[in-house]
């Protein structure tokens, strides 16, 4: 088992072990309250708030093109006139959609409102082709989808969340002061770094012989000694997520790389890519593909679809913990059996092996 994977297995049974024990909590708190929060309740105003519920939230991100469709059609070869099959070339315009699941409410698209998406975010690409991981940032995912729609969505339900998602770089952006030794790009930005707060190259002596790996290990030396002694303390190595999640009171668990199979939500991007496929009928217009892409979260992203992809995730996740279990070739007969037409490897658990950026 390798370490990456095997961490977040341990982390995750952790998790699991306090969801546990705070559904325990709330079932305690329910049945010595019936109907707090409700009109209903008629009982003493309590200083005390009910606990939040702890729920992991499944959160990735995806795209369609509205020429998506299934790559082959049926037709009469008997037809006297000539039956022929037209295909539009070119795969279109492209949405990305972002979005998050969990097992017990489904798509997690909390509150949404008469022509809004609520949490589900939807938006045209200002590229067709090429990667669609190029269309995201940090600012659209930390700003735009997390701090405006999602957080005060889970804050108006009561949910304490433990966002699992993979380490794409737009999840992964420093927070604004932040100071991020391991994604500098140059030896200039780290003896930049190490102008400003003083930091020994090398006794003294000018940093030309370094390596940037060797200079960025200085930098960090000096920063796990001296960073909080600053004034005022430096920021070290705090993603923007961390940072909301903290302030937010949400929790943060990471895919293993080249793991899709352990991110549930990787089925639904299935799914809604296999409905909008087969609605395609030749032609097709960009108001049409929004209507059939909300179509199939509707469809798909119902909470007895999400538990059993949950359920799926949580089948290897068993496996892999076992000794001796034959992974790969149970995974293979699994894909083979359910997928379809669909690679689930369409989706990657990190954005270095995605493939989703060219089908």
């Amino acid at each position: 088992m390798t370490a990456k994977r095997k961490g977040y297995l341990e982390k995750k049974a952790a998790w699991q072990l306090k969801i546990d024990q705070r559904n325990a909590e709330l079932a305690v708190w329910d049945a010595q309250y019936p109907g707090w929060g409700t009109a209903s309740y008629v009982g003493p105003l309590l200083p005390v708030v009910r606990p939040r519920k702890l729920v992991f939230v499944f959160i990735d991100e995806s795209y369609v093109n509205r020429n998506h469709s299934l790559g082959y059609t049926w037709f009469d070869p008997a037809d006297t006139n000539g039956a022929a099959v037209f295909m539009v070339s070119g795969k279109g315009e492209r949405l990305v959609l972002l979005t998050a699941i969990t097992e017990e409410f489904g798509l997690l698209n909390l509150e949404a409102l008469d022509g809004d998406d609520g949490t589900l975010m939807i938006f045209q690409a200002r590229k067709r082709t090429g990667d669609y991981h190029k269309n995201m940032n940090g600012a659209c995912f930390c700003t735009d989808w997390l701090t405006k729609k999602m957080i005060p969505a889970l804050e108006r339900q009561s949910i304490e969340a433990i966002f699992v998602m993979d380490n794409a770089s737009y999840h992964l952006v420093p927070y604004p002061g932040s100071i991020d030794v391991d994604i500098f790009p140059n030896k200039k930005a780290c003896t930049d770094l190490m102008d400003m707060y003083a930091i020994p190259y090398r006794a003294g002596i000018a940093p030309r012989g370094d390596t940037l790996d060797q200079l960025k290990q200085k930098a960090k030396d000096w920063l796990k000694i001296n960073a909080h002694l600053q004034n005022p303390p430096l920021i070290v190595g705090v993603t923007h997520v961390e940072q909301l999640c903290k302030e937010h009171r949400h929790h943060l668990l990471l895919t293993p790389p080249y793991h899709p199979e352990l991110q549930p939500i990787e089925k639904l991007w299935r799914n809604v890519k296999m409905f909008v496929a087969r609605e395609y009928a030749g032609t097709r217009t960009m108001p049409e593909l929004w209507q059939h892409v909300r179509e199939a979260f509707v469809k798909y992203g119902a909470m007895e679809f999400c538990a059993k992809n949950v359920a799926d995730a949580r089948f290897f996740e068993e496996l892999y913990s076992t000794e001796g279990a034959h992974v790969l070739s149970n995974f293979t007969l699994e894909v083979r059996v359910d997928v379809g037409t669909d690679d689930l490897f369409s989706e990657a658990s990190d954005s270095s092996c995605s493939s989703d950026g060219e089908d």
